[in-house]
């Protein structure tokens, strides 16, 4: 039924997410993917991890993707044009993430007290790096960067879905006596997780 009232009420859910934020004025309807998530999913993995972000989280815990890359020796830390970072790969990640753990790793790792301890702050650094650059990816090809998000504990969300034609989706609801309602989510709210998504890449 949630597939068949996102197809009846498609033309008001584009509307209302053009006034969330006006970037989706510019779509054609058939070019948006809808897509279905209960809201305790949608809070859990959406809201706090991308409207708010990570503000919960100590100054230590937080690093950038281009940070990450940095940290990973996948560019120099006076490389940080997006050509350099557009052909870097997963597996170019993962194999940036191996070698070092293994040079780093606190239970390997040969030198004085002092080196140690630096080692196994680069240690972190590198573990932290690699979450940065691998959260919520699950490993599909085509997936958008909504999709993406909440990584491989997100399980409640459905889509994209195939929208169904009007009529057939109109009297599929008539014949099962069901209504339905489009509300708005806060315009500030949208806004702010469209920011966060240019600002994810």
């Amino acid at each position: 039924m949630v597939k068949t009232a996102i197809s009846v009420y498609c033309r008001e859910l584009s509307y209302l997410a053009s006034m969330g934020a006006p970037v989706f004025s510019t779509m054609a309807r058939n070019e948006i993917q809808y897509s279905v998530e209960n809201k305790d999913s949608w809070f859990k993995h959406i809201y706090e991890g991308v409207v708010e972000g990570n503000a919960n989280k100590s100054a230590d815990m937080v690093m950038t993707k281009m940070e990450a890359r940095k940290a990973l020796g996948l560019i120099k830390d006076d490389d940080s044009t997006s050509s350099s970072t557009d052909e870097i790969t997963k597996s170019d990640i993962k194999k940036a993430y191996r070698n070092l753990c293994y040079e780093l790793h606190p239970d390997r790792f040969e030198g004085t007290p002092e080196e140690c301890l630096e080692a196994r702050d680069r240690f972190g650094r590198v573990t932290l790096a690699y979450e940065t650059l691998s959260s919520g990816v699950r490993g599909e090809v085509g997936m958008s960067w909504y999709e993406s998000l909440g990584g491989r504990e997100r399980t409640q969300f459905v889509g994209p879905i195939n929208l169904l034609p009007l009529g057939a989706a109109q009297e599929h609801m008539t014949r099962h006596n069901a209504e339905g309602a489009c509300l708005p989510l806060n315009t500030d709210m949208v806004q702010t997780f469209v920011a966060r998504n240019l600002r994810s890449a």
